[in-house]
């Protein structure tokens, strides 16, 4: 008899842990894949990380590159460093007293402006080296 209850408190205690481990599980895939509004530290940070790593591409096709191709890099990384004060300005100057929604939907705006922005100085800097 001893040996039997053993068996069902153990049976109990394993789909006991099995059931928390999913909700657990649940729980974790709902909080990570949830997008929550990240703070503006955050997005200059972004920002700031990806703008240098174009920049050092850039530099680094220009020297690897003749005359011609490094003018086009510099002119290319003059304008990933405007479009980066450009993104940054947008970042400090949001919707302060405005509605969350307005000021969700401005902070969208400026990653989706980063994605594109980086997926196409990207290709440019690809392109022309």
């Amino acid at each position: 008899m001893g040996f039997l209850s053993s068996q069902i408190k153990y049976s109990e205690w394993l789909i006991d842990s099995t059931i928390k481990s999913f909700c657990f599980e649940l729980v974790y895939l709902f909080l990570t894949k949830t997008k929550t509004m990240a703070s503006r530290r955050k997005f200059k940070k972004e920002i700031k990380e990806k703008t240098n790593l174009l920049i050092e591409d850039a530099f680094i096709e220009s020297l690897n590159g003749d005359a011609k191709e490094a003018e086009k890099m510099d002119a290319i990384i003059d304008e990933v460093i405007d479009a980066r004060i450009e993104m940054l300005n947008k970042v400090c100057a949001y919707p302060n007293r405005e509605s969350r929604a307005k000021i969700k939907a401005h902070f969208n705006e400026i990653a989706t402006t980063l994605e594109a922005k980086s997926a196409e100085y990207t290709k440019k800097i690809g392109r022309v080296g």
